[in-house]
């Protein structure tokens, strides 16, 4: 017999307008351990926000119940106390009040423990304390919330949670309107909190690639029902993806972490060219015959930003194969949709593995890298993309106005 997991829902079903309304939830079960990371994932509207409120006890679901451990007493019927000395939830940083500043945001936390009229005790200072240094804000515990990036904020609003004591953190798109820097800062913290077997964890997210990174467990929702569950590689899969989400999808193999890699080949194909034809006409996107430079036309003095924040000039390789991916993605998609013919598809499967390789170089910070480097990229990989891309070019009749910006 398996051990009580720190949280379970068992069979959960609710509608929010009594019994003629559409069922949002419809007989979810699920289980999260302690030391796991376990995300919600599925297109919006799919029941993933309602399901974390479920699971918090802040909303009783219409059929079944979130359970704690070995206690038979739903989370919903529990008292605020009680309850919040068990879930601590993490919403979204979408609004903060700006003068609070970090060390009192995070004390917040203890007022559950405490009640709002009772003095502060020096177990509530500890734990605020502990808090603060497992988040990484000691340095910035008195700075103003407006004064924090949508990263810091996060941290602070994760600090409030570990410092109100409960072993399950559920948290809703803690990666919401975060630049990729601040993504995985917020979610390497919540990694390293679930690797102190200290805490269980469920999030809900929208970038699957992050989800095949950071978590354990896996459940796909779609309508309101579980499509698919388990670890990242059962459910990150071609056909379950594009059934769920209404369009292709390719899962390729990261080249650094090995994780499944979610690439969408994405839009309508008749909208598609209508969009690269208007691209073509475009002042600022040119013919260019091979793949050597990239152009942005935003004013940013020859340079661009790499994961990270470094600025590098646009005349280096480096930028000119991590340039083109976003811009190439659009174009791979319609021949997706496009392509029958087999020979065709495989240079398509070339580029793709030979950009996101290179790409993977420059968006992964040093000090992670693996042991083993990367291959160096080289101008030899850009000339090699720009012949395979004109061959895709010449003989796909919907791509021979695409333009790619810059010039030769």
């Amino acid at each position: 017999m398996n051990p009580p997991s720190a949280l379970s829902l068992e069979n959960v079903s609710h509608r929010y307008n009594g019994a003629d309304s559409p069922l949002v939830l419809d007989g979810i079960s699920l289980r999260v351990d302690l030391g796991q990371v376990t995300a919600l994932v599925g297109p919006n509207g799919s029941g993933k926000t309602t399901l974390i409120r479920v699971a918090s006890g802040l909303l009783e679901a219409s059929h079944g119940m979130a359970l704690v451990g070995s206690s038979p007493l739903p989370l919903s019927r529990m008292s605020p106390e009680a309850r919040a000395g068990l879930v601590a939830v993490v919403p979204q940083a979408a609004y903060l009040p700006p003068d609070f500043i970090v060390e009192e945001t995070v004390r917040l936390g203890r007022m559950a423990a405490r009640g709002w009229l009772a003095a502060e005790t020096e177990a509530d200072r500890k734990a605020s304390e502990t808090a603060l240094q497992a988040v990484g804000l000691t340095s910035l515990r008195g700075r103003p919330l407006g004064k924090l990036s949508g990263g810091e904020q996060q941290r602070t609003l994760i600090g409030r949670a570990l410092a109100q004591g409960a072993p399950i953190l559920l948290l809703d798109e803690p990666t919401a309107h975060l630049d990729l820097r601040h993504q995985l800062e917020v979610l390497r913290l919540v990694r390293s909190l679930a690797a102190s077997g200290n805490y269980a964890i469920l999030l809900a997210l929208h970038d699957l690639n992050l989800v095949a990174r950071f978590a354990d467990e896996v459940f796909l929702l779609v309508s309101g029902r579980i499509a698919a569950s388990g670890p990242p590689q059962d459910v990150l899969r071609e056909d379950i993806l594009s059934a769920a989400y209404g369009i292709p999808v390719q899962v390729l193999e990261h080249p650094v972490y090995h994780t499944p890699l979610v690439v969408p080949d994405g839009a309508d194909p008749t909208d598609v060219r209508g969009d690269l034809a208007a691209r073509g006409s475009a002042k600022r996107y040119q013919p260019m015959p091979r793949l050597t430079s990239i152009h942005t036309g935003k004013g940013d003095d020859g340079s661009t930003s790499l994961t990270g924040g470094r600025r590098v000039s646009k005349d280096s390789q480096r930028v000119v194969a991590y340039g083109t991916v976003d811009e190439l993605n659009a174009m791979l998609g319609v021949v997706c949709s496009e392509t029958p013919a087999p020979r065709l598809l495989e240079i398509l499967r070339r580029v793709q593995n030979e950009l996101f390789h290179l790409g993977a170089d420059l968006s992964t910070p040093e000090e992670e890298k693996p042991r083993r480097p990367l291959p160096a990229i080289e101008q030899a990989h850009v000339e090699r993309l720009g012949k395979e891309i004109d061959t895709l070019m010449e003989e796909i009749g919907p791509l021979q106005n695409f333009v790619l910006p810059g010039g030769a």
